[in-house]
C-alpha cells in the first residue's frame, strides 16, 4: 500500500519561517511542499473548481508521484445538497482529470446537518461512478461528520454497493466521528 502524507492546504504565509524558508515567494510555495510531502488537499476548490489551466500548472510544480486531493465545491455539497448533481459533478471530474496520475480522490464533504437518505446518496453515487469512469478519474470520498450515516441502515447501503466501489471508516483528528466514505477500488493511495 502506498501512503501519501500531506496537510489540508499548503499556502500559508504564517507557515514561513517554520516549514518555508522566510523568503519564499508566494509562487514558489507549492513546489517547496512538494519536495517535503506527497500529497495536499485543496480546500480552495470548495468555493469553485479552477480552470483546467490552473491545475496543469499545479501539477508542473510538484513531483510526478505527488497527489492532490480534491475538494468539491459547496454548490454539490452544501447547496445543493447532493441533489440534481450529474452535470456539476461530471464537470469536477473532467477538470480534475487534467492533474492525470496526479489526481488523488475527490472529496464530497458533506455538512455536519445533513440527513440521512440512501436513496439521494445511492443516486449520488451512480453519478460520481459513470464520471469516474468517464473521464478515468481515480476515486471519490464521501464524507459527513454526521452521525446519520452511521448507523445499521447506512451500513447495509454501504455494503450493497457495486463491486467496484468500496467503502471504509474515517476518523478526524479533531474528535472520533462517523464518516461514511467511498471510493473507487484502484485507490488505495490515501488510507483513512
Amino acid at each position: 500500500m502506498n501512503l501519501y502524507v500531506g496537510t489540508s492546504g499548503y499556502s500559508y504565509p504564517k507557515w514561513k519561517g517554520k516549514f518555508y524558508p522566510k523568503d519564499l515567494p508566494a509562487k514558489g510555495m507549492l513546489r517547496y511542499y512538494g519536495e517535503n510531502f506527497r500529497s495536499v488537499e485543496s480546500n480552495s476548490t470548495f468555493r469553485g473548481i479552477p480552470k483546467p489551466d490552473v491545475f496543469k500548472k499545479w501539477a508542473e510544480e510538484v513531483p510526478a508521484d505527488f497527489k492532490f486531493a480534491i475538494k468539491a465545491p459547496q454548490q454539490i455539497t452544501h447547496i445543493k445538497r447532493l441533489k440534481d448533481s450529474k452535470e456539476p459533478v461530471s464537470h469536477v471530474f473532467e477538470v480534475a482529470s487534467v492533474l492525470e496520475e496526479r489526481l488523488g480522490p475527490v472529496l464530497f464533504q458533506l455538512p455536519p446537518n445533513f440527513k440521512k437518505d440512501a436513496s439521494r446518496l445511492g443516486e449520488f453515487l451512480d453519478c460520481c461512478q459513470r464520471a469516474t469512469a468517464l473521464h478515468s478519474s481515480s476515486a471519490m470520498k464521501l464524507g459527513s461528520t454526521t452521525r446519520s450515516l452511521n448507523c445499521s441502515e447506512s451500513r447495509r447501503w454501504r455494503f450493497a454497493l457495486p463491486r467496484r466501489t468500496t467503502t471504509s471508516k474515517c476518523r478526524s483528528s479533531r474528535q472520533p466521528i462517523g464518516v461514511t466514505c467511498a471510493c473507487d477500488e484502484r485507490t488505495t493511495a490515501m488510507p483513512s
